[in-house]
């Protein structure tokens, strides 16, 4: 009697089918933020072209439309971009700044969605947070390629817990940096009177708000995440010259934001300068980041 062996797993195959599907699913996602960045783009410049009292009535019939096929192509997009994000996360190639970049475009997208609720008169922050993840998603094979970085072996919980609140307190740092770079803009326009129209813009008193939570947030999260980081030394991670230079400007970036949190509350830094501490934030934070994706 003939037995017929079961086939054996190919690892190889399944891997491959994953690298495909995980291509097309940031082909899509990028192709999604693109779109709805266009169509944002679009709303602003019609949005402007109200202001005109010719082609006012005009304008204004295509400002809905074009907002909404904006946050469609935009929910579209952060759908796509936790696909891509899983499916990344399940190669056993990915780098750890790869990952970085997918979170940080998922969870930013996922957070503009929850506090851009009225999407038919705030698409400042779709046409920002489009731009930004459209070009992480495109630049990601050519610059987080495998390598040196590579996740090898299974994290443990604490590690886990390290890289998702870094994930997430460096999204909310992004938030805070769109939403100061929108403030400085609106601020401008109003100081130069060329705010007539207005185009939907949000008031000066909700970007600060809004400026104020993510950097509080932002820091808390980023407390854990070192706080975390430092656990893993002592579980016996590594972490060589270079990650002793990274910890280092991570403290510094720390710093910083918890200098700008006091200043908003006890020096009076808010609108303008409340704004411009956290571009600067966000600027030392990039730098960080620069340094974590060259190492």
């Amino acid at each position: 009697m003939n037995l017929q062996s079961t086939p054996e797993f190919d690892v190889s195959n399944w891997l491959t089918r994953i690298e495909f599907y995980e291509n097309a699913a940031r082909l899509s996602a990028a192709t999604a933020f693109g779109l709805s960045l266009v169509l944002a783009g679009l709303y602003l410049r019609r949005a402007r072209q109200a202001a005109d009292r010719e082609r006012g009535q005009q304008s204004r019939a295509f400002l809905v439309p074009l907002a909404r096929l904006s946050r469609l192509f935009f929910v579209l997009g952060m759908g796509l971009g936790c696909a891509h994000f899983a499916l990344a996360s399940a190669t056993p190639s990915v780098t750890l700044a790869t990952l970085m970049s997918l979170g940080i475009v998922t969870l930013l997208s996922t957070v503009v969605i929850a506090i851009d609720f009225d999407h038919d008169r705030l698409p400042l922050f779709t046409f920002l947070t489009s731009a930004i993840s459209w070009l992480l998603l495109v630049l990601t094979p050519f610059v987080f390629s495998s390598g040196s970085g590579e996740v090898r072996g299974p994290l443990s919980l604490l590690g886990r817990f390290h890289i998702l609140a870094a994930i997430a307190a460096e999204s909310l740092f992004v938030l805070g940096f769109l939403t100061s770079l929108i403030y400085l803009f609106v601020h401008s326009r109003l100081r130069s009177k060329r705010l007539t129209g207005g185009g939907g813009l949000p008031s000066l008193d909700t970007l600060d708000r809004l400026v104020d939570r993510s950097t509080v947030l932002g820091l808390l999260i980023m407390t854990s995440s070192l706080v975390s980081g430092l656990g893993l030394t002592y579980q016996g991670y590594s972490l060589g010259s270079e990650g002793f230079f990274k910890l280092l400007w991570a403290f510094g970036v720390w710093v910083w934001y918890v200098i700008a949190i006091f200043g908003r509350a006890r020096l009076g830094w808010k609108g303008p300068k409340g704004a411009l501490a956290s571009v600067i934030g966000a600027g030392l934070l990039g730098l960080a980041l620069f340094g974590t994706i060259w190492s």
